[in-house]
């Protein structure tokens, strides 16, 4: 399957870092696209197999419609957020785990919950937060990259 391979493809470029538990900095990943073409699908399959392979409790997705719907509190969201990351990574490092955090729809994400993310993406704090990665996933520089693959695409498919 398609999938498979991507998820193959992903973890050989992850592996570097997963294959030591000492770093200076998280690791940040992004997957943008245009809506429909499986970005949250492979977020899906990519937390799938990192709960496979360790505690699913080192692994969190967040949906930012699902998670904070706009009729929810921001602040709330917030503190439930980053009560769940520092959770997340204390645990881990006690246990030398790498935790995995999958954020998708973040064109969705209210500012207050941006801010708490960069805060997880400085290097200059405790090292338990610097053994991370968080995947972030979003429909921004879709135009862009749609632009790009058509005007560098070959013209002619046969060649």
């Amino acid at each position: 399957r398609s999938s498979d391979l991507l998820v193959e493809s992903i973890m050989d470029l992850l592996k570097d870092y997963l294959a030591t538990h000492i770093h200076n900095k998280p690791l940040v990943v992004s997957l943008n696209g245009p809506s429909g073409v499986g970005k949250s699908h492979m977020g899906r399959i990519l937390a799938k197999h990192f709960r496979s392979v360790m505690d699913s409790d080192f692994v969190l997705q967040y949906y930012a419609m699902h998670n904070c719907p706009a009729e929810k509190n921001v602040l709330e969201c917030h503190l439930d957020l980053s009560g769940k990351v520092s959770n997340i990574v204390i645990r881990a490092e006690m246990e030398e785990k790498i935790p995995v955090f999958i954020f998708d729809e973040m064109e969705e994400m209210p500012p207050l919950l941006l801010d708490t993310l960069r805060g997880c993406f400085q290097p200059d704090q405790s090292n338990e937060f610097l053994n991370a990665i968080y995947i972030l996933i979003s429909n921004i520089g879709a135009n862009g990259i749609s632009k790009f693959i058509l005007q560098n695409a070959p013209r002619d498919r046969k060649s």
